[in-house]
Order: structure tokens, then sequence, then C-alpha cells
């Protein structure tokens, strides 16, 4: 029977370096691939479970009004006639609901924090709501992390 040391277990664990990870929910919005921190969506559900009231900025969800954030403009400062498979929900700080309508299903992914890199502000010209990309890893897409309060807040340009 072998003998348990904490020394040798010292030892082991001493050399491994702990990597921390974040979790991630990644969408894709017009074939670009977006991530936000999994604890500012509220749900994520099927644009069918959404019903449109007269508002065009305005749907509902179990009764609830929900106030429509048009990512395309917000992102892109363009519109894009698309056909939004899912909604992210967010979660306000005054918990009002806002939605984010996205091309298709999102993921959970665990992303080692070390693999991102802030962006430079000429870089968020390009993206606005953007704070930092991941390195791209093998047949993966890359990655853009986005700041849920200026996705919710800012001002789409115009």
């Amino acid at each position: 029977m072998a003998i348990l040391s904490p020394l040798r277990h010292r030892r082991r664990t001493r050399d491994r370096q702990v990597e921390i990870k974040q979790k991630l929910l990644t969408f894709p919005i017009q074939s670009v691939w977006f991530a936000l921190p999994i604890q500012a969506v509220f749900r994520a559900i099927e644009v069918s479970q959404l019903k449109r009231i007269k508002d065009s900025r305005v749907i509902l969800f179990e009764e609830r009004p929900i106030t429509l954030i048009d990512v395309d403009k917000r992102l892109f400062n363009k519109r894009v006639k698309r056909s939004p498979e899912f909604a992210l929900l967010l979660e306000r700080p005054d918990h009002e609901l806002t939605a984010v309508l996205i091309d298709d299903q999102p993921f959970m992914r665990q992303i080692p924090i070390e693999q991102f890199v802030t962006v430079s502000p000429s870089q968020t010209e390009l993206i606005p709501c953007v704070i930092s990309v991941a390195a791209q890893l093998i047949d993966q897409p890359e990655l853009h992390l986005l700041d849920p309060g200026l996705l919710l807040y800012s001002e789409a340009i115009n």
C-alpha cells in the first residue's frame, strides 16, 4: 500500500499552473461570433416564444414587455434583413429585461482569461461594445467579448 505524503502531493501540484476560465455565452450575429459573460444573460429563448406588439421595439415574453435592441445598428452601424432564431434576454440593474436577437443557438463555453486581449480605442470604432477579443483557437472563429453595460446603454452610432 502506498503511503500518502503531503510533501509528495505538494511537489506534484507545485508545477501545475491553475488556468482561470470565464464562462461565456457565445453566439453569431451576421457571421461574427460574440460572447457575453453568463451572468449577464437572464435567459436564452427561441424567437417563436416572443410576441411583437404594435411598437416594433417592444416585444412580450410571458406577458412581460421587453425592449428590443437593434443589435445590427448598435454593433455594425447598419440594418440588415435577417431572420434571427434566438433571443438573449438581458436583465438591467433596474430588473427590466432587454432582448438581443441572435442568428443561431447560443453555446456556453469556458475560455481561459489569458486568451483575451483588450482592444484598442481604434478597434472599438469598428465594432462598438467590444471590450476584448479572444485569441483564435484552432478550428474556432474569432470571439468578440461584449460589455453588457455598453450593449444595453450605449447609443447606436448614427
